[in-house]
C-alpha cells in the first residue's frame, strides 16, 4: 500500500520536483529523521539530532541539503514513512518524489549517561538534577546512506561517541527534561557531557560522509596575463582552499530526453589549476594543464584532506 501511494506521488511530482541536479554539479540529499531509543521516542531528540546533522552537512559543502520542514511536508503530503524511505526496494521512488539523489538516516541506539562505569537503562537512575564528577555520556548512532538513483546502500556503519570531561552532569529525569525542551543550542546543553558527546557523534557522521560529497565549484572567468592563463573560481577560504592546492577541472555534458528531462550526465577532465591567491569566497588559480582549453562554466573539485580525530571532538 505504501509503495502504491509512493508510485502515484511519483507520477504526479516527477515533472515538478524530479531529481534534477543542482547548481555547479552538486547532488541533493535528504536527512530522514533518526529513530529514537524507546526512552526518548516522542521527544524532540530525533528532530534536534537531524537539525544538527543538516547544519554540519551544509558546512561541509559538496552537497545540497533539503530543509527538514520541506522534507516533513512532502512526507506528510504523500504519506511516506521514514523507514520506507531508507528501504532499498522503495528508495528510488522516494528519491524521485523528494527530488534528491541520496537519503541519509538511521537509529539512535544509545543516548545517555553512564555512572561509575555502570549503564542503567541508557540514562542514570538518580535524583533529578544531580551532579556527578565521575560519569560518561555516550551516544551511538546506526547510520545508513542510500543512493536514491539505484537503491544501493552506500554506507552502513555505527558511530560511537563519549565525553568524560568535567561538566554539568545531566542525569535521570533532568536529562529527559532537557531533551523535552527541544532547544539544542542552549548553553546548558552545549556544556553538558551529553551535549558534547552528541556533537562528537554528529561530527563523526558527517566526516564519514565527506568522501561521497567532494566539494564542487565553478570557473567564473578565464583570462591571460604576461603569457600565463588564470582561472577565477567561485569558492575560496570559506570552502577550505589555500595557496598551493591543486584542483581538477572538468566539464559536464547533460543528455536529455525528448521531453527535456535529464537522463544522463557525463564528466570529462579538462585540466588542472594551482591556487595562487585566495579570498573568502573566490580564488585565482594558475592553469597548469588544459586539454581542451579551460573555459568559464567548467567545474572544479579536489580531494578532502582527512581531519585529525582530535580536531573533530
Amino acid at each position: 500500500m505504501w509503495f502504491r501511494t509512493l508510485a502515484c506521488a511519483v507520477s504526479l511530482l516527477v515533472g515538478i520536483s524530479g531529481a534534477s541536479p543542482s547548481a555547479a554539479g552538486m547532488k541533493r540529499i535528504a536527512v530522514v529523521p533518526f529513530e529514537s531509543t524507546a526512552e526518548f521516542r516522542g521527544t524532540p531528540l530525533s528532530r534536534g539530532l537531524t537539525d544538527m546533522i543538516i547544519t554540519e552537512l551544509v558546512k561541509l559543502g559538496g552537497v545540497q541539503v533539503i530543509e527538514r520542514a520541506q522534507l516533513e511536508r512532502l512526507m506528510d503530503e504523500h504519506r511516506l514513512r521514514a523507514d520506507g524511505l531508507l528501504d532499498p526496494a522503495t528508495a528510488v521512488a522516494a528519491g524521485r518524489v523528494l527530488g534528491v539523489d541520496y537519503l541519509l538516516g538511521g537509529r539512535i541506539t544509545e543516548f545517555g549517561v553512564k555512572e561509575n562505569r555502570t549503564l542503567l537503562g541508557g540514562v542514570a537512575e538518580a535524583v533529578a538534577g544531580a551532579r556527578y564528577k565521575q560519569s560518561t555520556a555516550r551516544v551511538v548512532l546506526d547510520l545508513r546512506l542510500v543512493d536514491a538513483s539505484t537503491g544501493r546502500i552506500l554506507l552502513a556503519r555505527s558511530v560511537q561517541a563519549e565525553d568524560r570531561s568535567a561538566s554539568v552532569g545531566l542525569a535521570g529525569g533532568r536529562l529527559r527534561d532537557l531533551v523535552l525542551i527541544g532547544n539544542f543550542e542552549t548553553t546548558e546543553w552545549a556544556e553538558s557531557r551529553i551535549g558534547r558527546a552528541t556533537r562528537k557523534a554528529v561530527s563523526e557522521v558527517v566526516q564519514s560522509l565527506a568522501p561521497y560529497f567532494p566539494p564542487v565549484g565553478r570557473v567564473s572567468a578565464v583570462y591571460e596575463r604576461d603569457g600565463t592563463r588564470y582561472a577565477i573560481l567561485d569558492l575560496g577560504a570559506f570552502a577550505g582552499l589555500a595557496p598551493g592546492r591543486e584542483l581538477r577541472i572538468y566539464r559536464e555534458t547533460v543528455v536529455r530526453d525528448s521531453e527535456g528531462r535529464e537522463v544522463w550526465r557525463e564528466a570529462r577532465d579538462v585540466g588542472r589549476v594551482r591556487v595562487e591567491d585566495v579570498r573568502n569566497d573566490s580564488t585565482r588559480a594558475v592553469i597548469v594543464t588544459e586539454d581542451p582549453a579551460v573555459q568559464e562554466g567548467d567545474l572544479f573539485t579536489w580531494e578532502r584532506q582527512p581531519q585529525p580525530a582530535e580536531e573533530r571532538k
